[in-house]
Parts: structure tokens; C-alpha cells; sequence
């Protein structure tokens, strides 16, 4: 039921992230981090997002760049140009919230 109405609000939107719980005070945390989350990701290129892409599957830059076959000083510019601490500090967050409900 949740899922549903959020792929809905998805569409209308435009956003690419959202998180729902059944929890209304819960929902409230969840919307600034995932507002947040699409902001970044909207201004980040297609480079930038792959390497986000491979730092969020758990690889280190070093990894990324023999995976993507680009040097590790590229990788970094495009780690700090994507903004991932700031997508790192928003997951720990979520991370957090998430322990806490269940909790």
C-alpha cells in the first residue's frame, strides 16, 4: 500500500527517491533526506554517478578506478564533485533513523 502510493508521488513528481514508513513521525525524517538525496543527484553528470554508483556498492576509489578503467585522480574529483560525503552523511543518517524505529 505504501510502496503504491509512493511510486505514485514518484511520478508526479519527478523525484527519483523517497522513503516511506508507516510511521508519520518517521516519514517526516525520511522526506528531508530523501529530498536532500535527489537534490544531489540531480546535479550530478553521468561520470560522477557511476563512481557514486561503485562507492555505493561498497568499493573503494582505488576499485572503482580499475573498474571503470579511469585514473584514481579522476575518480576523485568526480567522488568530491558528486557530493558523495554529503551522500555518505545522509545514509548514516537514514542508517540511524531506521535503527531507531526498529528499535
Amino acid at each position: 500500500l505504501l510502496s503504491g502510493r509512493i511510486f505514485d508521488e514518484l511520478e508526479r513528481s519527478g523525484e527519483r527517491l523517497a522513503i516511506a514508513s508507516n510511521q508519520e513521525i518517521a516519514n517526516l525524517g525520511f522526506k528531508v533526506i530523501s529530498d536532500y538525496a535527489n537534490f544531489l543527484c540531480r546535479k550530478m553528470t553521468d561520470k560522477q554517478a557511476a563512481v557514486i554508483f561503485e562507492l555505493l556498492q561498497g568499493r573503494s576509489q582505488q576499485e572503482s578506478a580499475k573498474r571503470l578503467k579511469k585514473s584514481k585522480s579522476t575518480i576523485h574529483q568526480h567522488v568530491v564533485a558528486g557530493s558523495w560525503n554529503e551522500l555518505e552523511r545522509l545514509i548514516q543518517q537514514f542508517q540511524n533513523m531506521v535503527s531507531r524505529i526498529n528499535k
